[in-house]
């Protein structure tokens, strides 16, 4: 499973932004003891060796999966070895990690300090520089949802603040 998926909200320094595409990261251990990372934009490079008749098309992999590596004939530049080199007989080999490497966020709002409104980042982001703003589905709290919290000193006053 993928750290952030489609349609999680995340944080990025004083910016709210909402996961559009997630591109996978994926560690794939080969069958002589070697790993690889890849980073997919398509799944011209890694196929699952057997069909999975329950697929979902937004999640092809998942760990423990075994796969078939199509080397391009150019080294990919998507690709990080783990160890040792690249070798053309390694072909075969199972997903070992699986989590999300670059994320596209349209970016919603940000807090803003005194007057000053800090420029949006990048729509791009690796995973890693984002926060997932976690939502408890059974709660029924959604981003932009008040809520309102007496003041311990005056029972009869009212806070609001943002949650």
């Amino acid at each position: 499973m993928r750290s952030i998926m489609v349609g999680d909200y995340v944080v990025c320094g004083p910016w709210l932004g909402k996961v559009e595409n997630v591109i996978d990261r994926i560690t794939v251990l080969y069958d002589d003891g070697f790993m690889s990372e890849f980073t997919t934009t398509g799944h011209e490079i890694i196929t699952p060796i057997s069909p999975d008749l329950l697929e979902d098309p937004h999640y092809p992999f998942y760990p423990g999966q075994r796969v078939k590596i199509h080397i391009r004939p150019v080294s990919p530049k998507s690709t990080k070895w783990l160890c040792d080199v690249r070798n053309d007989e390694r072909c075969m080999g199972t997903v070992c990690s699986l989590d999300a490497g670059v994320v596209y966020v349209s970016w919603i709002g940000c807090v803003t300090n005194g007057h000053e409104k800090a420029s949006s980042p990048p729509h791009l982001q690796d995973s890693k520089n984002l926060t997932l703003l976690s939502c408890f589905s059974d709660a029924k709290w959604q981003v932009g949802d008040w809520c309102l919290l007496l003041d311990a000193d005056n029972e009869n006053s009212l806070h609001s603040s943002l949650w």
